[in-house]
């Protein structure tokens, strides 16, 4: 360390007194402060003003002391506790350049102001670098003495004004060069006075610097972790610091010096000109605890060289917190963005995720490992998650591509169609069966051309209801599942071919107000068709294997009737047609399926009646801003029909015996009504009237089994 010592000579000097507020005392051989304070308020009667000729090659070199030297004469009239005279020794600068040049045209108005909060005649901190209690003068001086303010070493009593306060105060002092000093008693109803040489006696004040001409300071970048997969960038430059004004000095050289940790084998770049950084590529450091310095030569000869640095590219374990979705349903039909938060000690960016998903209590599955990517979100695309109840985790990779720690899961109710069913096979019968597989499913539908039938179960296969002609057919399937969401459309395509080996034949007869069916068929099954409706199956006459019968009690009017004859492959053979009228000369009522009629024929003084009121429940719905109601109208049907007859009692009791059972009746106008006989009512006469109520119900759909 080279040292040299400056001085810094007052080059002007002059003090301002309260009397002249407008001006200052001008050029006279001593300067003077005086203050006083009453009531623990200060007041500030005159101060000192100095101006010094900063030799620029202090601001260069780091400032090692700076002692002002001035002879002075020092007066106080106050004691403290058991020390004698203490005197508050201020020096401060002006913030800027106040004076433009020329002390002489200060004014007292100019650095002290009234203040009636805190006294009055008090520094003005608009136009100074204002501190207090700077330096303690701990006895009296009655006569000039040689005095030195040793500025820089100085320790303040209180922790406020610490080094580095005294540090921006000097600094102000050398980009002014201008100082003002004042004096302020240490306790209460006292005063404290400064008689102080001025530039123009023998005896001046000047400022003595020691500077270190060799001290250089280098700013470096601040490393602790630097990711491997990315370009990183090392720098440094020549920079100020404590006590060292500005460095004033340029960079003609440097060397980068990089090593791993107790390694001797050291890697050096050298640099040239002013390029104060050096690059290291991504994927050139292995993971591991390296270290750096760099060693800097200016343009004044001299040469600094960093401590060694540590880093490490070996990256900490990260964390995730998921943000959302979190206890909410998602439509698994659309597109769904998780995120979540990537938290790591290095402030590193992530390079990847794995995300999972479970139902239940099951095992986790993962729904996506993503690497070489900082997203902290995932669109998981549409009919990806299966629908229900399902938890989902994150987690992410660190820089060195090391996974981190799961987080906390987070659950959703993913409302979504299923998927589409998978039709494993379609048979070539006319009433094919359909077999498929599917998840979720609580019911089905079985579509084959414009045909729909519905499966409402989770039953994964169907056979046809209705017969087939022979040809192509394309058959589709698709399932429902909890919430009430449909699948696409699986589709399958065959042949179908039917392919008849038996014989049947058809006959019939009416008798008893009914058509008597008769089948000859070689088919173990046959079925009866009224009017292209099928009606039922025939049932096997017993004893002979190929005689089959089939009794319609609800025909009325002109029928027309095939069978239809199947065997055990759905193969089927169809029966000539045959046409039957069944009439009735009057009304006749009996229980469905029995062929026992009780015979109404008249109705005391007119014709037996027949009264039909059918009705659908609406209910009416007021809405805002319509004045009348919208109705909603059921589909359920509410169909009853009032006869009334004139009968004798054992009639009456007969029709009393069928309340409550499914009955039919029909008439010689044609009506044909089956439901259930709800009422009957009787007038007890000589002959009885009779009032009979019936509530319509549904007639049986029959099924091919």
């Amino acid at each position: 360390m080279a040292q040299e010592t400056i001085r810094v000579n007052c080059v002007e000097s002059v003090y301002l007194d309260e009397s002249v507020p407008d001006g200052n005392m001008g050029k006279t051989l001593d300067l003077k402060s005086n203050s006083t304070e009453i009531s623990s308020k200060t007041y500030i009667n005159q101060i000192i003003l100095l101006k010094f000729d900063i030799d620029e090659k202090i601001k260069k070199y780091k400032i090692l002391s700076a002692k002002l030297n001035f002879n002075a004469i020092v007066e106080a009239n106050q004691t403290f506790v058991e020390v004698t005279h203490y005197t508050l020794f201020d020096l401060n600068t002006v913030t800027e350049d106040k004076l433009s040049g020329d002390i002489y045209k200060s004014q007292f108005n100019q650095f002290v102001v009234n203040d009636n909060d805190f006294g009055t005649n008090v520094i003005n901190t608009s136009t100074t670098n204002y501190n207090l209690e700077t330096l303690l003068l701990d006895k009296e001086y009655p006569t000039y003495t040689n005095l030195t303010f040793d500025y820089l070493g100085m320790d303040d009593y209180k922790d406020v004004y610490t080094k580095e306060k005294f540090w921006e105060n000097f600094k102000l002092f050398l980009q002014n060069g201008q100082a003002i000093i004042y004096v302020e008693p240490f306790y209460n109803h006292g005063y404290s006075k400064v008689t102080m040489q001025s530039s123009r006696t023998s005896s001046p004040p000047y400022l003595e610097v020691t500077v270190d001409t060799d001290y250089l300071y280098l700013e470096t970048t601040n490393t602790g972790f630097v990711n491997q997969s990315k370009d990183f960038t090392f720098e440094w430059k020549i920079a100020p610091t404590l006590h060292l004004y500005d460095p004033m000095t340029s960079q003609t050289s440097a060397q980068f010096r990089l090593r791993k940790k107790n390694d001797g084998n050291i890697q050096t770049t050298d640099i040239s000109g002013e390029t104060a950084f050096h690059v290291i590529s991504a994927n050139s450091l292995e993971s591991d605890v390296y270290e750096w310095q760099v060693s800097v030569t200016t343009d004044d000869g001299r040469t600094a060289t960093t401590e060694w640095q540590e880093f490490t590219t070996v990256d900490g374990t990260s964390s995730a917190k998921i943000l959302r979705p979190n206890l909410i349903t998602l439509d698994g039909s659309a597109v769904n963005r998780f995120e979540w938060e990537h938290t790591i000690s290095t402030a590193s960016l992530p390079r990847g995720y794995e995300i999972q998903y479970r139902e239940s209590d099951s095992q986790w599955q993962t729904l996506i490992d993503q690497k070489q990517t900082d997203q902290t979100y995932y669109d998981v695309p549409a009919n990806t998650l299966p629908a229900g109840n399902l938890e989902w985790r994150v987690r992410t990779y660190n820089s060195n591509l090391t996974p981190g720690n799961w987080s906390d899961s987070a659950s959703i109710i993913v409302r979504s169609a299923p998927p589409a069913p998978i039709i494993t096979s379609v048979t070539s019968s006319p009433r094919p069966v359909i077999s498929w597989q599917s998840e979720g499913q609580i019911q089905a539908e079985v579509r084959i051309n414009d045909s729909t039938r519905s499966v409402l179960s989770a039953a994964k296969s169907y056979r046809w209801e209705d017969f087939l002609p022979d040809g192509f057919i394309t058959v589709n399937v698709r399932v429902k599942n909890q919430f009430d969401l449909w699948s696409p459309w699986a589709s399958a395509q065959t042949t179908i071919k039917n392919t008849p080996s038996g014989q049947i034949t058809l006959s019939a007869s009416v008798s008893n107000y009914a058509v008597s069916l008769s089948i000859n068929s070689t088919y173990p099954q046959n079925y009866i068709y009224r009017d292209d409706v099928l009606i039922g199956k025939a049932v096997k006459r017993e004893g002979v294997d190929t005689a089959f019968t089939y009794l319609d009690d609800t025909a009325l009017g002109i029928h027309s009737y095939y069978a239809m004859g199947v065997d055990e492959q759905s193969n089927y053979q169809q029966s000539e047609r045959i046409t039957e009228k069944v009439s009735v000369p009057f009304g006749v009522i009996g229980e469905l399926k029995a062929l026992s009629w009780i015979e109404l024929k008249r109705k005391r003084g007119s014709y037996p009646s027949h009264d039909i009121k059918r009705s659908y429940p609406v209910t009416m719905v007021y809405y805002s801003g319509n004045p009348l109601p919208v109705a909603h109208v059921s589909n359920e049907l509410d169909a009853s029909h009032t006869l009334e007859f004139t009968s004798d009692k054992t009639t009456a009791d007969h029709l009393e015996n069928l309340t409550g059972k499914t009955v039919i009746y029909k008439d010689v106008r044609g009506d044909l009504i089956i439901g259930v006989l709800v009422s009957v009512e009787c007038s007890r006469d000589r002959a009885t009237d009779v009032k009979l109520s019936i509530e319509e119900t549904q007639r049986e759909v029959v099924k091919i089994e």
